[in-house]
């Protein structure tokens, strides 16, 4: 892991930008919530979608609605969205 210091980016920095996509998470509907809470966990969109009752299909279209959005409220481009 690199050290902080060879990144350029402080530990407030970091802590700030933390906070900025906890609040963006945060304004997302609860079932959208819930799907990202699964991916960020790592769960599959099968694992996800038997703890949600939902099927793989439907957790990804809401796991892409929910990066759709968050994108947005994080001023991110498509461009670098595509990089996922």
């Amino acid at each position: 892991m690199a050290d902080m210091a060879d990144t350029g980016v402080s530990q407030a920095d970091l802590s700030v930008g933390a906070l900025v996509v906890m609040d963006a998470l945060r304004s997302l509907e609860p079932e959208l919530q819930a799907v990202m809470a699964f991916d960020l966990d790592g769960f599959t969109a099968a694992e996800s979608g038997g703890y949600l009752g939902l099927t793989d299909q439907q957790v990804r279209d809401r796991r892409k609605k929910a990066r759709k959005i968050l994108a947005a409220k994080l001023g991110i481009t498509d461009s670098e969205r595509s990089r996922d």
